[in-house]
């Protein structure tokens, strides 16, 4: 009888390691999905602050 509740509860360690596993994937997977927004914000932003730049250089350039 021992023996059996022992297994029995090596057995939920495994679930319980399982399910553990598995919200470990998802945090993984929510965070890479967070930084890939927070890449593609930050590469739009850099976009246009890149085209303001060009564009009053343009303005200054024009003016001289």
């Amino acid at each position: 009888m021992r023996v059996v509740s022992e297994i029995d509860g090596l057995g939920s360690k495994n679930d319980e390691q399982n399910r553990e596993t598995a919200v470990f994937k998802r945090l993984k997977e929510q965070n890479r999905e967070v930084l890939l927004h927070q890449g593609v914000r930050f590469a739009f932003r850099v976009h246009q602050v890149q085209k303001n730049l060009v564009s009053s250089s343009l303005f200054l350039t024009d003016r001289g």
